[in-house]
């Protein structure tokens, strides 16, 4: 039903049940956030319109409604003064669109026989390809067109464009549903009564970022950005959280291919079961090449290839592609472990980096090199040191600190811990590993197997050393409260598609829920 162009489509359930199930996840406070922010998307949706969600749209919906925000339209020309006063709803804003299936179509054909009055509101009738469309105008956030379509599904639109878009796509069969590799994907994430399931159109939507953005796009960067296709997750709440089953694919005719290697198996079992943030993969040097490549296409990429390369050259006279990146062709793991308030150390945490490394020779020159620019440049103490029975490398600050220590297990794993002096607990395998951690059992999914590597974040234990450095917004710090863990999974399943499946526990609350059922609400706001 929603036209192909959409940059972001939405489906929601409309199933109380399901809603009323998501009430007892969170704390008071996430809760009351949600349930704020959901009401005024339902007014805003259709209280400005004389109506009700409970009483003028739920006695008649189906099981799930699908919202799209579109592109603007290209030829659409600037309102005049006229129709900014004559339509003081209508705007030049992403349009939106609502489908709402029909179960009850004597009580929907009732709704729009029987329109709500309002003084500042004017109703038009209009046809277009036999279709009639209602255009309620003078509403005081944005005019809404509205057409019944097939008997089976009602159409709301905040642009008369938008509304004649949707009809298109449903007479023509140029819908989402015609969109290369959409029904292929999606039947990778199937769910059972899923509470939602989202749709990103790649290319469109990074047109619009790109539209919006600095720093231009260059026709190479845009012709890249074309080769993928789409993003897709469906969400569905478990009785410990809300599980995430995701999948990104590229256009069929695509140049750009992926490698199928999905090598991330043993780095959880390394690290300690206190261990608070893990970030995992099968094969660092491909993960940075392919990261690279899509950062030069992508406005929004949070950290730019050149400057991270630029900062290790200023800082440690030491080029990335040459001296660390060919020996990293292996298994690799970033974590962050704290250490205990009676421990008295200076640092509250260490972070580790760990890389299985493809070729030991190169790795220890390059090790050595930095010895030697820590001292040189920096002028940190370099000591050998012992961990049980293995040699390793010491740095120590002039206050005395040792600050990093770097060593080798199992012969090819090259460490280095920054921070707390922890190198003791790597070496020999910690007696008690995070694979065997109750929480990352329970948060990280196992279903995809082989796998490319995992994300972990116990959000408890990593409170104090993450989030006290990140400024949030009000709104998604009080979201943070109510989220125990979050575990990531992914995989390439072929040489054009990816898959993610994320879970996030919640911290549940024994209070009745409170708020009325959510109806459903516009992507992106």
């Amino acid at each position: 039903m929603l036209p192909q162009e959409s940059l972001i489509s939405v489906s929601i359930s409309t199933d109380p049940a399901q809603w009323q199930k998501l009430q007892k996840f969170g704390t008071p406070q996430t809760r009351a956030f949600l349930n704020q922010n959901l009401e005024k998307l339902r007014d805003r949706i259709f209280e400005d319109s004389g109506y009700t969600y409970e009483q003028d749209i739920q006695p008649w919906v189906g099981e799930e409604a699908m919202l799209a925000l579109l592109p603007q339209s290209q030829d659409a020309a600037p309102l005049t003064p006229d129709e900014k006063s004559s339509q003081p709803g209508l705007t030049n804003q992403q349009p939106l669109v609502m489908v709402l299936p029909i179960a009850n179509p004597n009580r929907a054909r009732e709704l729009l026989a029987n329109p709500q009055q309002r003084q500042t509101r004017k109703q038009v009738e209009r046809t277009y390809k036999d279709i009639t469309i209602q255009e309620i105008q003078g509403l005081s956030q944005q005019n809404l067109s509205i057409a019944i379509l097939g008997r089976r599904f009602l159409a709301i639109a905040t642009h008369p464009r938008a509304i004649e878009q949707t009809i298109d796509a449903f007479q023509d069969k140029t819908s989402l549903a015609a969109t290369p590799g959409y029904i292929e994907a999606l039947r990778q994430i199937q769910s059972d009564r899923p509470l939602a399931r989202i749709y990103v159109n790649v290319p469109a939507a990074a047109t619009l970022a790109a539209a919006n953005s600095a720093n231009p796009a260059t026709p190479g960067n845009l012709a890249q950005r074309q080769q993928n296709q789409g993003l897709a997750a469906t969400i569905s709440l478990e009785p410990d959280g809300i599980l995430f089953k995701g999948i990104s694919w590229l256009k069929p005719t695509s140049e750009k291919t992926l490698i199928v290697e999905n090598k991330a198996r043993n780095m959880q079992r390394r690290f300690p079961a206190d261990t608070a943030l893990m970030i995992s993969g099968g094969n660092l040097q491909r993960l940075w090449q392919d990261y690279v490549q899509g950062a030069t296409a992508n406005p929004l990429t949070p950290i730019q290839p050149k400057r991270l390369e630029n900062d290790i050259q200023s800082s440690l006279g030491m080029d990335l592609a040459t001296d660390f990146l060919p020996w990293m062709a292996g298994e690799f793991a970033l974590a962050l472990i704290p250490t205990l308030p009676e421990q008295n150390n200076p640092f509250a945490a260490a972070l580790v980096i760990m890389v299985q490394v493809s070729d030991r020779r190169a790795a220890e020159a390059a090790l050595e090199k930095l010895d030697e620019a820590m001292q040189d440049i920096h002028s940190f103490e370099i000591d050998p040191v012992q961990l049980g029975n293995q040699p390793a490398v010491s740095w120590t600050s002039k206050r005395g600190i040792p600050t990093a220590t770097r060593g080798w297990l199992d012969g090819n794993i090259a460490f280095l811990t920054l921070g707390a002096p922890i190198a003791d607990t790597l070496v020999p395998q910690p007696a008690n590993t995070l694979a065997e951690n109750d929480l990352f059992l329970k948060t990280v999914p196992a279903d995809l197997e082989p796998n490319n590597g995992h994300f972990f974040l116990d959000l408890d234990r990593a409170t104090a050393y993450i989030l006290s450095m990140i400024r949030l917004p009000p709104g998604q710090k009080i979201l943070t409260t109510g989220i125990r863990s979050i575990g990531v999974t992914a995989a390439v399943s072929g040489e054009r598609t990816t898959r993610y499946d994320v879970f996030v526990t919640l911290k549940k609350v024994n209070e009745p829920p409170s708020a009325p059922t959510p109806a459903p609400s516009p992507p992106g706001n």
